[in-house]
């Protein structure tokens, strides 16, 4: 299947996100498992599962695209190898077959009866949970979104950077330094991170 990178993503102007759960033998189980990871919705801490399934799967069903693109454990999820990011018009080839329409019925079904009890937690204890870090973690969403949003230039983030110097924290420019890449990235801006950490 063809496949995003997260920067292709962030860029295509689809308001889908086709995923599929690429957890197998990554997991203790030396299986597939669900994978779960954290958003923040409608001001509200929210789990969003991508099922053990073959189909890809549409999480812009489960909340915004924007929304999951900010979550930290999502990145995580894809950098760990436990999802992959699928193009549209492959994803919705694969689940125009009869075969794929039977399995989402399957999740469809699995998932509302998971979600029955509000009592009750969707998430089974074979499923990998990926956290990141504790949205207390003391990093402000300016930098988040720096370091998330690639099509800001160097200049742009430089500016970014510099106009909130002061109030910046050591971790945060930590954080900068781990996180921001690509074209977002010059010497200038890492002589300011250097300056700090």
């Amino acid at each position: 299947m063809a496949t995003y990178t997260l920067g292709q993503l962030i860029k295509s102007e689809s308001s889908e996100v086709y995923v599929l759960n690429t957890s197998i033998g990554v997991s203790r189980h030396k299986r597939s498992s669900n994978v779960a990871f954290e958003i923040h919705y409608a001001n509200q801490i929210r789990s969003v599962i991508v099922h053990d399934s073959w189909v890809p799967q549409n999480l812009a069903m489960q909340a915004p695209k924007e929304v999951i693109l900010a979550s930290p454990s999502f990145r995580e999820a894809i950098n760990k190898g436990l999802i992959e990011l699928v193009r549209d018009p492959e994803a919705e080839k694969v689940l125009e077959d009869e075969d794929a329409v039977v399995e989402l019925v399957r999740l469809k079904n699995k998932h509302n009866k998971a979600n029955a009890d509000l009592d009750s937690d969707p998430i089974m204890p074979k499923d990998i949970i990926v956290q990141k870090e504790a949205e207390n973690d003391g990093i402000s969403p300016m930098i988040k979104d720096i370091c998330i949003n690639e099509d800001r230039s160097a200049v742009e983030v430089y500016a970014k950077i510099r106009g909130a110097e002061k109030s910046l924290s050591k971790e945060e420019f930590q954080y900068l330094n781990r996180n921001l890449n690509g074209a977002s990235r010059n010497e200038k801006i890492d002589a300011l991170i250097r300056k700090h950490i």
